[in-house]
């Protein structure tokens, strides 16, 4: 049976638009060895997707950051005819979550919270699937990748003196050691 959280997130619009605006990842008819969607590759996903496997359950691919670790989960429905039964499985990297025996409540919010690009803390409700998780935050992967892009322009406009950043400092620095030298 539902519970009252769960009813209440399928009836709350955010979460429903932003669901429904997720790319589509089409796996055919792929299935993992134990009928667990746990074989989509890394570089399958770009952040997230959702989906239907060929048994008609719904799933959710979600990549996100945690320790400077990029982290891949798929949650499925365990069976099609279940809207409340979910699981966690993957290979691609280290879990975040345990999700033996089903999801809980607290799980299913983390899900929901992590759909809507959220900074997440791990709590040991969540039963994470590291112990170092706990008290960490969770980020989206989009957000991991936009701060590498801009740790990547930084360096470039800091150290090529083709812009106006590094002629500038470079321009300071010689001043400096000039004035100290006199």
């Amino acid at each position: 049976m539902p519970s009252r959280l769960y009813d209440s997130i399928l009836t709350n619009d955010d979460i429903i638009f932003k669901y429904k605006s997720l790319p589509n990842l089409n796996i055919g008819k792929r299935n993992g060895m134990t009928d667990y969607i746990d074989f989509i590759p890394f570089d399958e996903v770009d952040t997230m997707a959702k989906g239907t496997d060929c048994f008609g359950r719904r799933f959710i691919v979600i990549k996100c950051v945690i320790d400077n670790r990029p982290i891949m989960q798929t949650f499925f429905q365990r069976y099609s005819n279940s809207n409340s039964h979910w699981m966690g499985c993957g290979h691609a990297t280290e879990l975040l979550v345990d999700t033996s025996g089903g999801m809980n409540d607290t799980q299913f919010k983390l899900l929901v919270d992590l759909i809507m690009e959220k900074n997440i803390i791990i709590k040991e409700e969540h039963s994470p699937a590291s112990q170092l998780y706990i008290n960490k935050t969770v980020f989206p992967y989009r957000q991991y990748l936009a701060a590498k892009i801009i740790k990547q322009q930084w360096r470039m406009c800091r150290w090529n003196p083709t812009y106006t950043m590094c002629q500038t400092i470079q321009h300071k620095n010689y001043t400096d050691i000039i004035n100290t030298a006199s």
